[in-house]
């Protein structure tokens, strides 16, 4: 009897684990605001990213420090592309706007950094 009832409270130990995994990976991957403009969506990945790298690369090893600051250039030219594409600039305009984004906000992901919650902000960055 003791038996069943262990199988039982890990049987349901195990359901409220999946169920709640499954919330959280439903809410993580939910899309950023539509008010918000794809082009900036990528663009705080990118500073997100980098703020990461910048601030860890000491402690981590060559290649996972590279694939980070890789996955940050990506962002950019992503925000790069969709600036120019959605307002209809020269792809230096769209450049210039975007750095000049990433300047201007790299401080608040820095402190995000530093607080211990830039993990969880790029884990909403999209996948794609």
């Amino acid at each position: 009897m003791l038996q069943g009832k262990t199988i039982c409270r890990a049987a349901r130990r195990f359901g409220l684990l999946w169920l709640s995994t499954g919330l959280i990976c439903s809410a993580a991957a939910q899309p950023q605001s539509s008010s918000v403009p794809r082009w900036e969506i990528y663009a705080r990945c990118s500073a997100a990213y980098q703020a990461n790298w910048q601030l860890r690369q000491a402690v981590r090893a060559r290649d996972m420090s590279d694939m980070i600051h890789e996955q940050s250039e990506e962002f950019r030219s992503k925000a790069m592309n969709f600036y120019q594409s959605d307002l209809n600039v020269t792809s230096t305009e769209a450049r210039q706007r975007v750095d000049d984004f990433l300047v201007a906000n790299f401080d608040e992901f820095i402190a995000m950094e530093r607080a211990g919650t830039l993990e969880s902000y790029i884990d909403q960055c999209p996948a794609d």
